[in-house]
């Protein structure tokens, strides 16, 4: 071992130990919190489904793993975008889904449909309006000269 893990080593121990003196020794399922946070939950919602309190849970993290929370819990978090990217990846590009592929086209391609409408300015739309409704004016007056 080399002396910087020997080191972290001894400060997990010491941690552990200040744990245990304090004697709130909770077993807690680091895999279940790693889904957790894969999955979007907050640090507090991890925390009231171990049915502990955040802090502990952040004292916990920071003993076991040696490292901030916030660390922590980003790491875990970034696992679970990368997941879902590969997932997308694979249902659009191996599995041939054409949504999904149109999807990850736009989204992450940049593409987009194309605009088959010429763009009309206000003042212009206007004067079509207007147009139009005095043309359907013209056309009911030519009515009434019919009858």
């Amino acid at each position: 071992m080399r002396r910087h893990e020997i080191a972290k080593e001894i400060i997990r121990q010491a941690r552990k130990a200040k744990l245990k003196e304090n004697g709130r020794t909770v077993p807690i399922d680091w895999e279940l919190v790693k889904k957790l946070l894969k999955s979007g939950c907050s640090s507090r919602l991890v925390a009231s489904s171990l049915d502990i309190d955040l802090p502990y849970l952040r004292q916990r993290a920071e003993t076991e793993f040696l490292m901030p929370w916030k660390e922590f819990k980003n790491r875990w978090k970034d696992v679970g975008i990368k997941e879902i990217l590969e997932a997308q990846h694979e249902l659009a590009v191996y599995q041939q889904d054409q949504k999904m592929l149109i999807w990850l086209g736009k989204v992450r391609a940049g593409q987009r449909e194309a605009d088959h409408a010429p763009a009309v300015n206000a003042s212009a739309a206007q004067k079509i309006f207007k147009w139009l409704c005095d043309e359907e004016q013209d056309l009911s007056s030519n009515e009434d000269l019919d009858d």
